[in-house]
């Protein structure tokens, strides 16, 4: 476990609240349930929304980003090696997420994507970069913004 788990797990809680709060906001067509702490849910996403007409349902996932306002990029993690064990493990892009939502405190904004559409660009035209913890090497694609916006993959920006 990293030394900074806790203070990023509370980081990532508080992320996932003020998305659900602000969707919720936005509409009474879909119910916003918090399934982050439920296991059979951790590679679906954090946040489940049903439409309350029709029963569909779509799995949000939310990252909380304090660099994406100074670099213009989604951090798209590739794979992660944790010394201790030595072992890799698949990065989040791996995930099954539908909508992928990035809050950024400092802009007060959440960036919401189509997770489909950003796992077949990341790759081609973003930048393979690595980035080094205490207790992890993380590998991962730095994609621009601006790339992901002329690919359709960026569905709205809120402010929050």
């Amino acid at each position: 476990m990293t030394s900074d788990f806790f203070s990023d797990l509370a980081s990532a809680k508080g992320a996932e609240q003020k998305v659900l709060e602000k969707l919720s906001s936005l509409t009474n067509d879909y119910e916003f349930i918090d399934v982050s702490n439920e296991q059979e849910y951790w590679h679906k996403g954090d946040i489940l929304a049903i439409n309350k007409a029709t029963g569909a349902r779509t799995f949000i996932e939310v990252k909380d980003d304090s660099r994406i306002a100074e670099t213009h990029n989604i951090l798209c993690e590739e794979r992660i090696f944790f010394y201790e064990s030595k072992k890799w493990v698949r990065g989040n892009f791996y995930s099954d997420y539908e909508i992928y939502a990035i809050y950024s405190a400092s802009e007060n904004k959440i960036y919401i994507f189509d997770f489909s559409i950003l796992k077949k660009i990341y790759m081609r035209d973003g930048y393979f970069t690595k980035i080094q913890h205490k207790e992890n090497l993380n590998e991962v694609i730095l994609l621009p913004l601006d790339k992901a916006l002329a690919a359709g993959a960026l569905i709205a920006e809120l402010e929050v």
